[in-house]
């Protein structure tokens, strides 16, 4: 039995201890190639009279002494005993199988022994997907396949593809490239357990299945928290965010897979994955409250009104904004039972409006020191930069 000690993260890497511990044990270190592969293998000794030596075809055939004038003099065809041949997969002696966690790999066939999950990360637009028997979509120069199947992973609208089966945490975004090129996979370097909280957060505050408003509000939120210096998942589980409790706990499940999951996981991807803000800066937004209740509200003046010196909203802004919210509401809606008009009064009254039809209002909030600009209107939610 080996015990291995080469995965990222251990204290040793590129290791095997084989004989079950104790005096009788023996150490190999592998010297790896760019794919993982054991090339060259050195015992406990040290000595360059043990080192035995491994080159493979580009699927994990092994070429022994006598091909390709290899030679046992170099270190060709010595006994090892070393399992961990082929991008470190472990290989069984009697099939000759190499075992990638969930299925086997036949290198002298250049395929897996058994068919990936269909439609879990096949693409009409990379034919090289449609075998599920391929290994790497036959590119095996410069990919591996960790685990026997592509772990872990969202597609950039949000779709969950399937998992590795490891129990690592880890959430990656997969984006399609053009021509039949293999995807470049992305580590979103936060854990998945936070992913799907945020995402389940971001649902929670746009409402909607609206693809542009999820990815505003994520950014948006991104932007606040990089001001602040927190994290995001940290801000979001603050009073920044409206959401219940319950929400704020518990993350959508990958296997949801409704337009509204689909739209907030792939807005909080774009963050993760590095995609640029779309928003202008903003770090605050609002939905149908803001418009309705304006002054006065059930709390007296909308709280916009109360922290903010001005408020600026360009004509072309307010009126997606208030398209939308009737579109959605009609011309009044009600909370706590009274009923609000949209827009209120102050949003109507031509004195808050300057010549170019622009809304701008002077709130005159005696502790407040920054005003609010409008950057844009995404379904149900405007959006703001703060000045």
């Amino acid at each position: 039995m080996d015990t291995s000690l080469y995965n990222n993260g251990s204290t040793l890497t590129n290791v095997v201890i084989s004989g079950g511990g104790g005096s009788s044990a023996t150490i190999h270190w592998l010297v790896t190639d760019h794919l993982g592969t054991p090339r060259m293998i050195v015992d406990q000794t040290g000595s360059l009279a043990g080192v035995s030596r491994h080159d493979y075809l580009p699927f994990g055939e092994e070429l022994l002494a006598g091909t390709g004038g290899r030679t046992t003099a170099q270190g060709y065809g010595a006994t090892d005993n070393v399992r961990q041949q082929f991008t470190q997969k472990e290989r069984d002696n009697e099939t000759g199988l190499d075992y990638f966690l969930v299925r086997y790999n036949s290198s002298t066939q250049g395929r897996f022994t058994s068919p990936d999950a269909p439609f879990a990360d096949q693409f009409a637009n990379n034919p090289q997907s449609w075998n599920l028997y391929a290994y790497v979509r036959n590119n095996p120069l410069v990919m591996i396949d960790p685990t026997g199947r592509f772990g872990d992973y969202y597609d950039q609208n949000g779709k969950w593809l399937h998992n590795d089966g490891k129990k690592d945490d880890k959430v990656y975004v997969e984006l399609q490239v053009p021509l039949g090129l293999p995807p470049i996979t992305i580590d979103l370097g936060i854990t998945h357990t936070q992913f799907e909280i945020i995402a389940n957060i971001v649902r929670q505050e746009a409402g909607s299945a609206d693809q542009e408003e999820n990815r505003w509000i994520a950014h948006t939120a991104n932007n606040e928290a990089s001001a602040t210096h927190v994290s995001l998942y940290d801000l979001l589980q603050s009073s920044f965010s409206s959401a219940p409790d319950d929400i704020k706990a518990n993350g959508i499940a990958p296997t949801d897979s409704s337009d509204r999951a689909n739209a907030a996981r792939a807005g909080v991807s774009t963050v993760f994955a590095g995609g640029p803000d779309p928003t202008g800066g903003a770090r605050r937004w609002d939905g149908t409250d803001f418009l309705a209740w304006g002054l006065h509200g059930p709390y007296g003046s909308h709280a916009k009104f109360r922290q903010f010196t001005a408020i600026d909203i360009a004509s072309d802004i307010y009126n997606t904004y208030e398209s939308a919210q009737v579109a959605r509401w009609g011309h009044s809606i009600t909370y706590s039972g009274t009923r609000y008009n949209i827009p209120a009064a102050v949003f109507t009254d031509t004195a808050n409006r300057t010549a170019e039809g622009n809304f701008h209002y002077v709130t005159g909030a005696r502790r407040a020191t920054q005003g609010l600009t409008a950057t844009g209107a995404k379904g149900q939610t405007i959006f703001w930069r703060i000045n």
